[in-house]
């Protein structure tokens, strides 16, 4: 979801579908009693509906055997997630009655049953290692010759491993041996993760009753749309004319449209939509990858909710904005691991209910210990610079270039003197983040500081007294980033400074990544989309010191990439190669 946790189709959902809806969203519970309350909430939400009725009923029992299962606990104890999960993963669907055979027609016979007629074509799925026969249970006492002793010694007959392989085969022969005129074995080369499966282990055993057939593997034919393959004869299926692909012309340097491609993304009253650092830094490195973007059509990748940075980063943010509090005292050392366990705690339950789960203990624990180390980091710098924090988490606006631009800083100080110093956070190491401030190619905080508070009448006192701090400021303010993972502070527009707990970094920090971004506006403009080059990548992470993920962000990136050892963007003078 890329962060985004709104789905839009649920935004026009109303009455008991949106309470639903807000009930499954809703943070997980903390005892026992919340999770008893919130299953018997699901259960008075469920449809009305009368065709849904026998599934609602089924839902509703089930509901109820949990509550049931859960009544010894104690309603005021610690939530026991991972027994209710495990609770309702016991549930099992009632199986449904099997309908009547037809003769001439088809039936499915599942693996483990024996043929109740004869057939004309026998479709054999999943031919792979494992079935066909399946693999005998092994005995957790005694080895098939010790079975075989007991056989001899107490007349007792143990199921062993030779006699389960022998009773498999025989159902395998019956299966095979109803089919009057063909057998089709269809198996699979790759599992859904991809990697690679085998054929069933009695693959040797038929293949000694085709005529001609000297390797079991000649056997096989891949299941393709060519004529004279085993699919084609079953489902009779006409091949089409091969159509000689046509020549791949040359990537060009950039492509033409009669349009303005800055102005896609439109208002409702079709002004243009503003742009945000992230989205800008992507156009830095690849307009198609920004084009792309502004389109809707980027690349979806489909995996398991993980901790990624970009969630490590939202749980530390939020920690932080309880931490650290406009208007009050900073917290001390004890007071900081005091409260991070159970802020942190706070936050997954709201943005990340997977790591409750003690297959996530090591990640979150090893995330507290990180925020906590830094919170106290940044307790001491904010001490010893004897800042005030005026607001977190506050948006700014703008235009750059005669466009609209947006953003959220994570905090906003002030110091004795009323410098205000606009922070972002970055849950991250500050390394790379270093040499793109010297190097003059950052944009994120730099637009911050050139950007104004957004005020409307909706706007809370909070938000009031942040534009105060800026506006009462009669220049630019100074900007910071913090990086977490080592706690470094990195800060920008402040000439001297006289602390041991910043790192000041001189000079423009945004004079290319403006130059570049102004270059790309022109040309967007006028309708030119400029490609990348195979020599992008290096580029970029060398001379600018900037990610490059937005060159990995969909296939079509590298298919419209040229093939040349030079940068798409030239190189000025003054650049460091």
């Amino acid at each position: 979801m890329a962060g985004d946790f709104q789905p839009r189709e649920a935004r026009d959902l109303a009455g008991r579908q949106a309470s639903l809806f807000a009930l499954i969203r809703s943070a997980s519970p903390s005892t026992n009693g919340q999770l008893k309350e919130q299953i018997r909430s699901f259960q008075r939400l469920l449809s009305d509906n009368e065709a849904l009725a026998e599934d609602v009923a089924e839902a509703k029992q089930q509901a109820s055997r949990l509550i049931a299962a859960l009544g010894n606990a104690n309603d005021a104890a610690e939530v026991e997630l991972e027994k209710a999960i495990q609770m309702a993963a016991a549930y099992q669907a009632a199986p449904q009655a099997r309908g009547a055979y037809f003769l001439g027609g088809i039936s499915v016979m599942m693996a483990h049953e024996t043929p109740k007629r004869p057939f004309r074509k026998l479709l054999v799925l999943g031919f792979n290692d494992g079935a066909y026969p399946s693999p005998p249970a092994g005995n957790p006492f005694f080895l098939d010759s010790e079975v075989a002793s007991i056989a001899d010694v107490t007349g007792i007959q143990l199921p062993s491993q030779a006699q389960q392989l022998a009773a498999a085969l025989e159902l395998f022969t019956r299966q095979i041996g109803a089919a009057s005129e063909q057998v089709i074995l269809i198996l699979s080369e790759r599992d859904r993760s991809g990697s690679s499966l085998s054929v069933s282990s009695s693959l040797p055993l038929i293949s000694r009753f085709v005529q001609g057939i000297k390797d079991p593997e000649d056997l096989i034919v891949p299941l393709s749309h060519s004529e004279g393959t085993i699919w084609d004869r079953l489902v009779a299926w006409k091949p089409r004319p091969l159509i000689e692909p046509a020549l791949i012309p040359e990537v060009p340097s950039h492509y033409a449209f009669d349009f303005n491609l800055l102005g896609l993304r439109q208002k409702e009253d079709g002004s243009a939509r503003a742009q945000s650092p992230s989205r800008l830094e992507k156009l830095l490195v690849s307009p198609l990858a920004w084009l792309l973007a502004e389109l809707g059509a980027e690349h979806v990748s489909w995996q398991p909710e993980a901790l990624d940075v970009m969630l490590r980063g939202s749980l530390a943010h939020e920690v932080f904005e309880c931490l650290f509090v406009p208007g009050k005292a900073h917290p001390s050392s004890e007071e900081i691991e005091a409260a991070v366990p159970d802020l942190l705690l706070d936050r997954i339950r709201a943005l990340a209910p997977f790591l409750q789960t003690s297959a996530w203990a090591v990640e979150r624990n090893t995330l507290e210990a990180e925020i906590t180390k830094s919170a106290k980091h940044w307790s001491l710098v904010l001490k010893s610079l004897d800042a005030e924090v005026v607001g977190n988490e506050f948006w700014l606006s703008g235009e750059l270039f005669g466009h609209p631009v947006h953003g959220k800083a994570d905090c906003l100080l002030r110091l004795p003197d009323g410098q205000p110093i606009v922070v972002d956070y970055k849950k991250s190491s500050s390394g790379t983040r270093r040499q793109r401030l010297q190097k003059g190619w950052d944009l994120q905080v730099d637009l911050y500081r050139r950007m104004s508070v957004r005020l409307d009448e909706r706007s809370n006192e909070g938000v009031v007294r942040i534009a105060e701090a800026l506006n009462g400021w009669s220049k630019l303010p100074a900007v910071a980033y913090h990086t977490l993972n080592d706690g470094n502070v990195l800060l920008n527009g402040i000439d001297e400074f006289d602390s041991a707990e910043v790192e000041l970094v001189a000079g423009d920090i945004a004079e290319h990544a403006l130059a570049l971004i102004s270059a790309r506006f022109d040309a967007l403009k006028a309708g030119r989309l400029d490609t990348n080059t195979t020599a992008d990548e290096k580029f970029f992470q060398r001379s600018a010191a900037l990610g490059t993920y937005a060159l990995e962000d969909s296939p079509l990136i590298a298919a419209f990439m040229r093939d040349d050892i030079n940068p798409s963007v030239a190189l000025t003078d003054n650049e460091d190669d």
